[in-house]
């Protein structure tokens, strides 16, 4: 046994790390929901929820040392600001209502998203100061009720006529500063221990190698062929979203 975990787990986690990583490092996002999915049939919540977040920061802090001139820096600095404002009011509607019923509802509304831009909607120019503070402010919400404050941003950058490389790149510096500061409060908590540290260095070459495969072939990707293959990956994280959710109201 490595970490509290057996050969067969460690093997298992492993998986998911890979193909997690993989998807992070070809979009920019996705990669915690894989964990959240996969690492939960493994481990506790409560456990996998810290490891996610350092690792996401890791991946995040490694993949911006390539794109870190191609990132807005004012929208993401703007989104992250307003989501962290508005996380309390996500957290305060948690206390009134359910956490599934508010995922599926969630879940539906970026598929719906996804089929909009799928037919070729977009956005014909970027979102100005009112639009960007208005997707932080759900996101934020979004991130204190439900824990899945990424979907807006993604719709945010990928619906935008941003080029893919810039849209991608400020995605995941956003996610990675969300995730720093939400993984400063997890350790503040106490929810980052011993255990937690050796599992991340455990998982993080694993994390590393797929992230750089993911990100070799995006540079290597047709930009709308690219886009078309994002929506189909946040499609299908909506749908494994909205399954969880009605699984936890049956």
């Amino acid at each position: 046994m490595i970490a509290g975990l057996e050969w067969i787990e460690l093997a298992y986690l492993a998986a998911v790390f890979a193909v997690g990583s993989f998807v992070r490092g070809f979009t920019g996002f996705g990669s915690s929901m894989i964990y959240v999915v996969g690492l939960t049939f493994a481990i506790p919540a409560s456990e996998a929820v810290p490891l996610i977040l350092i690792l996401e920061v890791l991946a995040s802090a490694a993949l911006l040392v390539g794109v870190w001139r191609q990132v807005a820096w004012r929208s993401v600095t703007l989104l992250l600001l307003v989501c962290v404002a508005a996380t309390p009011l996500g957290l305060a509607l948690l206390a009134w209502l359910p956490p599934p019923p508010m995922q599926a509802v969630i879940a539906c509304v970026v598929l719906g998203a996804c089929l909009m831009l799928r037919s070729g909607w977009h956005l014909k120019e970027q979102p100005g100061v009112l639009g960007t503070v208005g997707v932080g402010t759900l996101s934020g919400i979004l991130t204190g009720s439900t824990s899945t404050g990424g979907p807006p941003i993604v719709l945010y950058y990928y619906s935008s006529p941003l080029p893919v490389a810039v849209a991608r790149a400020s995605l995941i510096a956003f996610l990675g500063l969300a995730d720093l500061f939400a993984g400063g409060m997890a350790a503040y908590k106490g929810l980052v221990v011993t255990e937690t540290l050796l599992r991340v260095a455990l998982a993080a070459p694993i994390m590393f190698l797929g992230a750089w495969v993911g990100s070799l072939i995006f540079h290597r990707a047709d930009p709308d062929r690219f886009r078309r293959r994002v929506i189909l990956v946040l499609a299908a994280l909506s749908v494994v979203s909205l399954g969880r959710a009605l699984a936890a109201m049956l």
